[in-house]
C-alpha cells in the first residue's frame, strides 16, 4: 500500500502545489474529514479526497492530526451532539435506532462542525497570506524608494 501511495503521489504534482485554491479546498474538506466518525479511516478517506479534487496533501492531511487518540472521544460526542441538536431544530428524520441515530447526528454534527473549524482555519490562512503578502509589497516599496 506505501508503494502505491508513494508512485501515486509523484505521478500527481498538483498534491505538492500551496497555491491559494489547493490550500484552501483541503483546509474545508480535511476539516469535514476529521470531523466525521470515520476514525482511523481518515488518512485514506482524506488521501482519496486530495486526488480527486486536486487538493494540497499536505495541508489535507495535516487536518487530520486534529482527531488523535487523546482527542477523538470528546470531539465525536461533541459532534453528535450538535448533530442531535441541529436534527430536532431543522426538523430532520431522525432514526430511532440507538448507535445508528448516534452515527447519523455524529455525521450531520461532523459536517456542520467541520465546516466552522475549517473557516476559523481559513481565516487564520488569510491572515498570514495577507500579511506575507502586504510584507513584500512593502519591501518592494522600500527598495524603489
Amino acid at each position: 500500500m506505501l508503494k502505491w501511495f508513494a508512485k501515486a503521489a509523484r505521478k500527481t504534482p498538483h498534491l505538492w502545489k500551496f497555491g491559494e485554491r489547493e490550500v484552501r479546498m483541503a483546509i474545508y474538506l480535511g476539516s469535514i474529514i476529521a470531523f466525521l466518525p470515520i476514525f482511523g479511516a481518515q488518512f485514506v478517506v482524506a488521501f482519496f479526497v486530495a486526488l480527486a479534487v486536486r487538493a494540497n496533501l499536505l495541508a489535507i492531511m495535516s487536518v487530520q492530526l486534529v482527531t488523535n487518540i487523546f482527542t477523538a472521544i470528546p470531539i465525536y460526542a461533541f459532534t453528535a451532539h450538535v448533530g442531535n441538536w441541529l436534527v430536532d431544530l431543522w426538523g430532520l428524520p431522525s432514526m430511532h435506532a440507538g448507535i445508528m441515530r448516534v452515527t447519523y447526528n455524529a455525521v450531520i454534527g461532523g459536517i456542520v462542525v467541520g465546516l466552522l473549524f475549517g473557516f476559523v482555519v481559513d481565516l487564520i490562512f488569510r491572515f498570514f497570506i495577507f500579511r506575507r503578502l502586504n510584507k513584500s509589497v512593502n519591501v518592494k516599496r522600500m527598495l524603489k524608494s
